[in-house]
C-alpha cells in the first residue's frame, strides 16, 4: 500500500459500493459498520423475523413473527 492514488481509488470504490448496499437495505443514513447492518438483515431474512423499530435496541435486533 505505497501508492496514494491507488489507495484513494480503491477507497472510492469501497465507499460507492457501501452506499449502494446501505441504500438497498434501507439504511442510507447509517454510519455503522456495514457488517453489523448486513448481519441484522441477513438474520431477519433467514429466520423470517423483523428488525426492531428502534435501531439502538439493547440486547436484540430481530424479533420473530410470533412477537411482532
Amino acid at each position: 500500500m505505497s501508492n496514494l492514488n491507488e489507495f484513494l481509488s480503491v477507497f472510492l470504490s469501497y465507499r460507492t459500493a457501501r452506499l449502494e448496499f446501505l441504500n438497498y437495505i434501507g439504511c442510507v443514513e447509517s454510519n455503522r459498520d456495514p457488517l453489523a447492518e448486513t448481519s441484522e438483515h441477513l438474520v431477519a431474512l433467514l429466520t423470517g423475523g423483523e428488525l426492531v423499530k428502534n435501531r439502538v435496541q439493547k440486547g436484540y435486533d430481530v424479533v420473530g413473527s410470533d412477537v411482532c
